[in-house]
């Protein structure tokens, strides 16, 4: 979740089999085909543009999911 890092330390506190990994595992396929699509499209491709909102719209559902009592890391 590198565009994440206030949350870092949250997302690496999540228990196995979290609410989140789905979203997690998906963020992280749209971010590997972001870039490759950057990397071999030209800039001005509108699959470009669709992927960026995309991650967007995925980190946002990450930092609502994270703000809710279901995902909170343990107290120490």
């Amino acid at each position: 979740m590198l565009k994440l890092p206030a949350v870092r330390k949250q997302l690496q506190h999540l228990e196995e089999g979290s609410p989140l990994d789905g979203i997690l595992e998906a963020y992280d396929a749209a971010c590997s085909a972001l870039e490759r699509f950057r990397q071999n499209l030209d800039g001005g491709d509108p699959l470009i543009a669709e992927y960026e909102t995309v991650c967007v719209e995925i980190e946002i559902d990450v930092l609502g999911e994270l703000s809710g009592p279901s995902v909170a890391p343990p107290r120490s």
